[in-house]
């Protein structure tokens, strides 16, 4: 596969036959600087085809992307893999006659894949709210304060 920051489709070398288009983009085209919950840990990999579909040009295949994400019970960073494998994208032919770059579209179909509450594991027991410790590395001293107990009452009303 081939390195590069752009992603050039020329609709004059398409025909009704896909034409496979494989190689990755530098990790840093994800361009998430501002945001420290999420860290690019590799390239962005694209296995795609194009081909013309009458007066269509229709991309398809698979994007992914190795990166490192903060999760949101613990704050501990862990790998996972953010991809698209039914990346689907049609442009009119009309629109595109010269020739496009499909690099901002490959980019946002990773960013897409990001959880909206990423967790390092299904039974991340997250950190306790008054010391801080991490509860997947060990427990701590604390009181677990049970909270206003007015409705306690309603716990042991059976209907």
């Amino acid at each position: 596969m081939k390195a590069s920051e752009t992603i050039q489709i020329f609709p004059s070398r398409l025909d009704l036959e896909p034409l496979p288009i494989e190689g990755f983009l530098p990790s840093e085209q994800l361009a998430v600087e501002d945001d420290s919950s999420i860290k690019p840990s590799g390239p962005i990999e694209y296995r795609l085809n194009a081909q013309l579909l009458g007066s269509e040009i229709l991309i398809q295949g698979e994007v992914e992307a190795e990166v490192e994400l903060s999760c949101a019970r613990c704050t501990e960073f862990y790998s996972t893999k953010l991809g698209d494998s039914v990346f689907v994208r049609c442009f009119e032919l009309s629109e595109v006659e010269d020739g496009f770059d499909l690099a901002d579209d490959v980019r946002e179909a990773v960013l897409l894949e990001i959880p909206s509450f990423p967790l390092c594991s299904e039974d991340c027991k997250g950190f306790c709210s008054k010391c801080k410790q991490n509860l997947n590395i060990g427990s701590c001293d604390c009181v677990v304060d049970k909270g206003d107990d007015r409705w306690s009452q309603l716990d042991e009303f059976k209907i």
